[in-house]
C-alpha cells in the first residue's frame, strides 16, 4: 500500500525488467526506488489466513477467491488473466 491506497506494482513482465524502478525489501520494510534513490516505503498486503485452508474435498481456498488488495476479493472460474502470454500482456499490469 502506499498510505491507504492499496496499488498493484508490475514485477513480472519485460516492461519491469527494464524499469528503473526497484522495489527493495530493507530493514524499514519496502521501498520504492528510482534509479537506485530511495522514493518511499509501502506496506505490503499481508498473506490471508484463508489461504492455509481447504474444502473438505481438498481445493485450496485460493484457487477458489484471491485477494487483490486489503478490501478486494475476487473469485472467478479461471483464476488467470486471458492476456498473460507476453505478446498480450498489459506494459502495467501486476497481475500474474
Amino acid at each position: 500500500r502506499m498510505g491507504s491506497t492499496t496499488v498493484m506494482l508490475p514485477a513480472f513482465n519485460g516492461p519491469a525488467e527494464s524499469s528503473p524502478y526497484t522495489l527493495v525489501e530493507g530493514d524499514d520494510g519496502y521501498a520504492l526506488q528510482f534509479e537506485g534513490k530511495t522514493l518511499m516505503y509501502l506496506d505490503p498486503v499481508s498473506r490471508p489466513k484463508f489461504y492455509d485452508l481447504t474444502t473438505k474435498d481438498g481445493i485450496a481456498y485460493n484457487k477458489i477467491a484471491v485477494r487483490h488488495s486489503s478490501d478486494v476479493l475476487a473469485s472467478t472460474v479461471i483464476q488467470s488473466c486471458i492476456r498473460w502470454s507476453p505478446n498480450d500482456r498489459c506494459k502495467f499490469c501486476a497481475i500474474g
